[in-house]
């Protein structure tokens, strides 16, 4: 049902190529070839993509995609945070449920400068964030992968990712809504239940944010101060 809801808000369309960074087993790309198969698509299977590091996750996930029609030559077992070129801008839709907390972080400086969202951050006296030349120690992948997420997606191309309401609310995230905001025009939030991740542990509020990466005349909130 979630899955479903997300393609159908990103409105994967009959050319858009799809995919998922960490693609866990598969199941937003296969809620894509089913969503464009329902329209009349015959090849969806043939414009997904995922990633995965986990061993387990990725066969997992090409049982999966032949139970499904196929789609499996899209797959690729990788580290996707470290191979941070891999499919730069080249997606037209990207759909992300990253890991959250703590306990899945990125401690390689190597792969950490990469990213903005892997350097320090500070705040100004009026508010603004601005990034630093200093790495930080570690860094969440739930919030790495956002900004992974964006290097794929191609210009206005759509993302939708599901992130924790702290990222959204929390005063220490600021840098990460600054980025978010300068980086992707946000079409829409929406708030899940609490409860709705029970299998993995996670207690914890949860939005799905679709947005569009800014680039070909598209303005940011700040900029033109649309509704959301």
């Amino acid at each position: 049902g979630l899955i479903n809801a997300v393609v159908q808000m990103v409105k994967v369309g009959p050319n858009d190529k799809a995919a998922d960074p960490g693609m866990g087993t598969a199941d937003f790309l296969t809620a894509v070839m089913d969503y464009r198969a329902r329209l009349g698509d015959k090849d969806a299977d043939q414009r997904v993509f995922g990633i995965d590091i986990d061993a387990m996750a990725y066969e997992l996930a090409v049982v999966n995609m032949i139970l499904n029609k196929d789609g499996q030559a899209g797959l690729q077992r990788d580290d996707s945070i470290a191979n941070h070129s891999l499919f730069e801008s080249e997606m037209n839709v990207v759909l992300c449920n990253p890991p959250f907390g703590e306990k899945s972080v990125e401690r390689r400086p190597s792969v950490l400068k990469q990213y903005d969202l892997g350097h320090h951050w500070v705040c100004s006296a009026t508010g603004k964030w601005s990034k630093t030349k200093e790495i930080l120690p570690y860094q969440q992948l739930g919030i790495l992968f956002i900004e992974r997420s964006y290097k794929m997606l191609t210009n206005k191309g759509r993302l939708g990712i599901i992130l924790p309401e702290g990222y959204l609310c929390t005063p220490m995230y600021g840098y990460i809504r600054q980025w978010i905001i300068d980086h992707l025009r946000i079409l829409s939030l929406t708030e899940l239940p609490r409860r709705i991740f029970l299998r993995s542990n996670v207690d914890l509020r949860s939005n799905i944010m679709i947005a569009q990466k800014l680039g070909g005349g598209l303005k940011n909130i700040r900029e033109s101060n649309y509704p959301i």
